[in-house]
Formats: C-alpha cells, structure tokens, sequence
C-alpha cells in the first residue's frame, strides 16, 4: 500500500457488477484512492503499522502491505465491489473451494489490492451542484427509472454513463434554486472537510516518535551508500554526505554525521 496513498476513487460501478452472491466478479480497474467509508477507515487504522514496516526496509514494507490485505479479506468479500459495505454482504467464506478461474480472478484483485491501497494524499476536485445531488440521490431515488429508461432506449451500453449524467442534471434541474443553492454549499463543506483531513494526515505521516527518528539517523548508510557509491564510481570523485541535527540518543543534542564514499590516491593527501 503506498503511503496508503484515495485518487479521485475505483473506477467500478456497481453495474459492472453481477448481483448473485456467489458470481465471479469482474476485476475493477482500481485508481489510488478508491476507498470510501468503512473501506477507507479500514485501511487508515493501518497507517501507523504499515509507517513501522516501512522505515524496517523494503522486505518488511512488502510483508505488511500483504498482511494488511489478508485483513481486509477477513472482512471483506473479494466475490463483491470495493464500495461494498461489510453489513451488506455475505461473510467471507476462508475455506471456499474455487474453480481455477475464481483463483485467477481472486489473485488479480489481490494484486490490485498491494498496489492501490484506497488513500491518497491528492485532494479530490471540488464537485459540481448536480454531481452532488447525483451521489446522494441517484441509487435511492432515481436508479431504477432511468435504467428503464435506458433499456427502452436500445442505445449502445457505451452510451449510459453520458445519458445518466443528462438524466440527473434534469432532475437537478427541476429543483428550486434554495435547494441547488445548498447542494453547491454541501459539495463546497465537503472539500474543505477532505482537505483539512489530507493535511491532518501529511502532517502525522512526519511526526516519527524519538525511536523512529533514531532508527532513520541509524540508517543513513544503508539508504545512501549505494547511491552515492554508484556517483563516486561515475563521476570518479570523493563524495562526502554531512548531516547535522539533534539526535534523540544524545538527548536531543546537536550533531553532526558524516558519509565518506571514495579514495583518495594521492602520494600525499592534501589538506
């Protein structure tokens, strides 16, 4: 999971998906940010795990992204869509036998899963009245009408997703304008709620506890040696990497690191 790292959401409707429990899902095209409600509260409560595995190195970083994701399938269904609320879907069954595409499908949705991990730290764009009115309104309200609608039609499906938008910017349409007026201030509240929590969360991502500080300063060799070991072969110069700061070990003392890549052959070393 990247620093679980929420794009403007999953790129799976709920129609792309079949309604019968035990039905082989269709593999959702995943954007960073996909996670919404219990999904995204889920995956933030593993933040503070996934930031101690990261600073351990790379392999502990890989072994608790899969940790984290064998988590969430305990939770929730891998057969139904991400956006899928845990109360409204059956149990995950641990000890289903699957047919050789269930697995392969399984497996692809488990990859998707370490590589977008539902939170990100880009604020989403602020929405319009109507695509406001759309998210709270449309399943409840106006779903089944328009998909009737639609069917009657006998448009291409490549059409749906155009015709919706028109069919609920009509409906907006019809509202008094005190209401549009509170939609455009909801979506407006909503925003500002979004981008106060990515700031909150930047800034908890870099306040490490002394320990971790510590193991970061610790660490300064194995993250730079090869870096700069492969510039002073390239460049054939000494490489020197200074770093001053107060260190917790040293009771928050000032001091200063050092990192010396390169020799120097010189008959006698200059000073």
């Amino acid at each position: 999971m990247a620093p679980f790292t929420t794009g403007e959401g999953a790129d799976c409707d709920d129609e792309e998906w079949q309604d019968e429990p035990t039905a082989i899902p269709q593999i959702p095209t995943l954007q960073r940010g996909w996670a919404k409600g219990s999904c995204k509260a889920f995956l933030e409560a593993q933040l503070p795990h996934f930031k101690t595995a990261t600073l351990a190195g790379r392999s502990k970083k890989t072994e608790e992204i899969m940790a984290i994701v064998n988590k969430y399938f305990e939770v929730y269904s891998w057969r139904l869509p991400v956006t899928t609320e845990p109360d409204a879907m059956p149990q995950p069954d641990q000890n289903e036998d699957l047919t050789a595409k269930e697995k392969r499908v399984q497996g692809e949705i488990i990859k998707r899963m370490t590589t977008f991990t539902g939170i990100s730290s880009k604020l989403p764009k602020l929405q319009t009245r109507w695509q406001v009115f759309k998210h709270e309104k449309f399943k409840a309200d106006m779903k089944a009408t328009f998909n009737t609608q639609f069917s009657a039609s006998g448009l291409a499906e490549g059409k749906r997703a155009s015709k919706r938008n028109v069919f609920v910017i009509a409906k907006f349409n019809d509202l008094p304008p005190a209401v549009q007026e509170a939609y455009m201030q909801k979506g407006i509240e909503e925003h500002n709620t979004s981008k106060e929590v990515i700031e909150e969360r930047a800034a908890a991502e870099h306040d490490l506890s002394p320990f971790q500080h510590q193991e970061l300063i610790d660490r300064l060799a194995e993250f730079f040696g090869l870096l700069l070991t492969q510039m002073s072969k390239l460049l054939k110069m000494h490489i020197s990497l200074l770093v001053g700061g107060p260190e917790p070990k040293h009771g928050g003392n000032l001091n200063v690191l050092s990192l010396h890549i390169g020799t120097n052959k010189a008959p006698i070393p200059q000073r």
